[in-house]
């Protein structure tokens, strides 16, 4: 089963340097991405599926397998939370 994650349609999202900001337009809330978390940011918007994003990351990190799954599951559900994406399982 593979796991696509999308920026949701109402948010502006911004990289610049080591960090990353998402606004949610209706809401005007924003969520601010630093370290690790822009890391993955960049890792699921990189990648076609959730799956990717760990494969990709764990090229760069040196870290367990499911740890890296349990940390990149709960940006993607603090986020989902937000409203800032859209996660869409085949």
């Amino acid at each position: 089963m593979a796991t696509r994650i999308k920026t949701a349609d109402n948010v502006l999202e911004h990289q610049f340097g080591e960090e990353a900001v998402l606004l949610h337009l209706e809401t005007e809330k924003y969520y601010s991405l630093n370290g690790t978390a822009v890391d993955m940011w960049r890792a699921l918007a990189a990648a076609e599926t959730l799956e990717g994003a760990v494969d990709s990351l764990l090229t760069t990190y040196d870290v367990e397998r499911a740890q890296l799954e349990a940390d990149l599951n709960g940006l993607v559900s603090a986020l989902q939370e937000a409203g800032m994406i859209t996660v869409e399982t085949d």
